[in-house]
């Protein structure tokens, strides 16, 4: 396929899934009811193991690291909650095609409607877990100040990098199904090597530069910084649409000349 048609092909596949918003919706809420179905708590479930978790760390890294929690707990709980956003579209992309390909088996959908289901409930998810944040800044009566309006240039940046790799690592693992654990073990070294339970400042000034070579720092920090009032960077800003195009780049190409394909792997 000639990549002109591979740009054009990638293009409609993309477009067709966005219009067939309702179908993603439909499985998103579907999925979300399904896990938690006969729960009296659902989905407050996932929020109160998120606050137990913060609560857990802050006290510990605070002993740890002399730090007082008010500035600490804050942090780890913003930090956490956009990672789980982060790390759970990329963790199910993975089995994106095959969780609903009994869909595209019956019918003729575009296969993009996966990864926005994807989005879809991890938002939802993410939601919920933000009112963690909220309670946390009550509480100390921290708030975020104008440049939490940042967050959604960040959030928009975000999606325009994961949707293209998502849905090139959904393809991936229905052809090569050790991509999955793979994967799963990339996410696990990049929660470890990403500011999530440390601040950026923590690491040495010299190596500094690292948490701009990472794109989960870069894209975390997008989300993060502005909702804890933390400046961030013009070369942070840079090196994320840099990023964003390269993936927009390989990522069209990519899934116009393989969308078709995917079928036949499930």
């Amino acid at each position: 396929m000639k990549l002109w048609k591979a740009y054009a092909a990638g293009t409609e596949e993309l477009v067709a899934g966005l219009r067939n918003w309702r179908i993603w919706h439909l499985l998103g809420t579907a999925d979300l009811r399904r896990r938690h179905s006969r729960s009296k708590f659902g989905q407050l479930w996932i929020a109160l193991s998120t606050g137990v978790t913060v609560l857990s760390l802050s006290l510990v890294w605070s002993l740890l690291w002399g730090i007082p929690v008010a500035t600490i707990m804050p942090y780890i709980t913003v930090a956490m909650i956009l990672w789980g956003f982060i790390s759970g579209v990329l963790a199910e992309s993975t089995s994106a095609f095959t969780a609903t390909g009994n869909l595209f088996l019956n019918q003729k959908t575009s296969m993009s409607v996966a990864i926005y289901t994807i989005f879809y409930k991890t938002g939802i998810t993410t939601l919920y877990n933000m009112s963690v944040v909220i309670l946390i800044f009550a509480w100390f009566w921290t708030w975020p100040s104008w440049q939490v309006l940042l967050f959604i240039p960040g959030l928009l940046v975000n999606m325009l990098f994961l949707v293209p790799i998502c849905y090139m690592l959904a393809v991936i693992a229905t052809r090569f199904r050790d991509a999955v654990p793979l994967t799963q073990s990339v996410i696990q070294i990049g929660y470890l090597v990403t500011p999530v339970l440390w601040r950026p400042d923590f690491m040495p000034i010299e190596y500094r530069w690292i948490n701009l070579v990472n794109p989960f720092s870069v894209y975390l920090s997008l989300l993060r910084d502005p909702l804890l009032g933390m400046p961030t960077t013009t070369e942070t800003w840079w090196v994320a649409l840099s990023y964003a195009a390269l993936s927009w780049i390989v990522g069209l190409a990519f899934i116009g000349h393989f969308h078709k394909r995917v079928i036949y792997w499930i």
